[in-house]
Formats: structure tokens, sequence, C-alpha cells
């Protein structure tokens, strides 16, 4: 219509005279953008499912609500982390890094009703690329998973770091394997218990 075209006194001139622009506006907003860049993604990376089988979202890593998410085992748990084992987990892999300086980048999921195992799963149905499981780490290895790759494997503190805060560059192919396989199967609904 001629709303904003008036609003914004938008005329052309032609050779009967002046006109205010006719305009056309499709409504094409960022909620719409974000909405369509994650259904695109989310059904390329599951094509072998039908849109009713899958249970996961895929984010292109530079819009995803969070670059990774830590996972903290339950209290009772002999491996569980401390109040300051964690914060210093979070200083470390927040660390010379100004993109993870900002409040909720990082999402820490310390539910302490649920197991480990559905916490992953709830990890993975958000579309949070990497979840690094939070335990209490006497050999300084951690288990990250590359939720996108469907990849578990062991790395240092600063390797999570880097995959935090460069999450289309860091490359879990070269990483050795974490010691106990977790793959879709593991993590399913069904073997999941509350």
């Amino acid at each position: 219509g001629e709303r904003y075209s008036k609003w914004f006194n938008v005329i052309y001139r032609s050779i009967s005279g002046s006109k205010v622009l006719f305009m056309g506006c499709y409504g094409l907003g960022i909620s719409r953008l974000l909405a369509v860049c994650m259904e695109y993604l989310t059904r390329v990376s599951f094509p072998d499912k039908s849109k009713d089988q899958i249970t996961q979202l895929r984010w292109p890593a530079q819009i995803a609500p969070y670059s990774g998410a830590i996972v903290l085992q339950k209290e009772t748990a002999k491996d569980s982390v401390s109040a300051d084992e964690l914060k210093s987990l979070l200083d470390t892999i927040q660390s010379g890094s100004i993109n993870l300086q900002l409040p909720g980048d990082i999402l820490v999921d310390d539910r302490k009703e649920l197991s480990l195992g559905r916490k992953v799963l709830d990890q993975s149905r958000l579309g949070v690329p990497w979840i690094l499981i939070g335990k209490s780490q006497a050999d300084g290895a951690y288990e990250l998973i590359d939720v996108y790759k469907d990849r578990s494997c062991a790395v240092t503190l600063e390797e999570a770091r880097s995959a935090f805060s460069e999450p289309t560059m860091f490359d879990t192919s070269s990483l050795p394997s974490w010691k106990y396989p977790r793959n879709e199967s593991n993590i399913s609904e069904k073997n999941v218990h509350i």
C-alpha cells in the first residue's frame, strides 16, 4: 500500500505528474529467517527421516542460541563437579574469546532430578552443537559430544574451548573417541531414565 510511502514522502514523477509510490511489503522478518534456517538445516541433517520422525534441531553455528552446553552429573555421582570446579571450568572455556564473554552463551545444565543421559538428550534436541560432560577429572580428559556429527571424543579443556569459540572451524575427526561410545541409540527416549 501507501502507508509507509506517504509517511516517508516517497513519490515518483511520471508524465501524468507526481504520485505516491505503491509499495509491497512481504514481512520477511528476523523470526521468519531464523525459522527457515533452522527448518532447512534440520531437514538436511536427517535425510532418511520423515518430518514427523525428526526430534532434534540443527542451527547454523553462527545463529545457534548457545555455543555449547556443559552437562553436569548428579550431585550424588562420585565424579560430580563442585561449584568451585564448575567456576574454574567455565573460566577456562570462556578465556580468550570475546564471543564467550556474553552471559548465557554457554548453557549449564545442572538440573538435579534428571540423569546425565536425559540431559544430553535434551541438549541434542535443542540443537546445541557441542556438549561437554562436566565431571570432576583427575586425568584432565573430558567427554565432548559433537552433536551434529553424532560423535563423542576425549578432549582437554583447551580443545573444548576451541570447539565452543570456533564451532565451524573445530574438527573432531583427529581426536580420540571417548572410551564409552555414545550415539543416538544410547540416548534415545526408551533408554533414558529420569
